[in-house]
C-alpha cells in the first residue's frame, strides 16, 4: 500500500498548487479590475479629458491651422509628457524642429486655466 502512496501524494501535491495558483490570479485580477474601475479613475481621467479639451482649444485659438510648431517644455522633459504635448498640437499643427519652426508652444503646470495647466505660444 505504501509503494501506490506516493505516486497519490505527488498528484495531490500538484492539483493543489495548480488550484492554489488559479485562486490566486483570478483573485489578483478581479482586485485589479476593482480598483482601474473605481471612481479615483474615472474621476482622474475626466480631468485629464477636460485638460486636453481645454489645452486643444486654446492652441487653436492661438496658433494658425498648420503651422510649423517646436514643442517647449523648459521644466519637463519626461517622454510621456513631450509624447502627450505632441497629440495636443498635431490635429491641428505640424510638430516640428527648433530651426523649421515657426512657433513655439510649451505646456507647463500651474496655469490658472486648463485646470491648473498653461499654454505659452510665441511666434519666432
Amino acid at each position: 500500500m505504501s509503494r501506490h502512496a506516493g505516486p497519490g501524494l505527488v498528484r495531490l501535491a500538484i492539483v493543489t498548487t495548480v488550484v492554489v495558483v488559479m485562486v490566486v490570479a483570478i483573485y489578483g485580477s478581479v482586485r485589479s479590475t476593482a480598483l482601474l474601475a473605481g471612481p479615483a479613475v474615472r474621476w482622474t481621467s475626466t480631468v485629464r479629458y477636460g485638460e486636453q479639451t481645454c489645452l486643444q482649444a486654446a492652441i487653436r485659438r492661438s496658433v494658425p491651422k498648420g503651422a510649423p510648431v517646436y514643442l517647449a517644455t523648459p521644466k519637463i522633459r519626461q517622454p510621456p509628457i513631450l509624447i502627450r504635448e505632441a497629440v495636443l498640437v498635431a490635429p491641428w499643427a505640424d510638430p516640428t524642429t527648433r530651426t523649421a519652426a515657426q512657433w513655439t508652444v510649451s505646456i507647463e503646470r500651474g496655469g490658472k486655466i486648463c485646470r491648473g495647466m498653461a499654454l505659452y505660444v510665441r511666434k519666432l
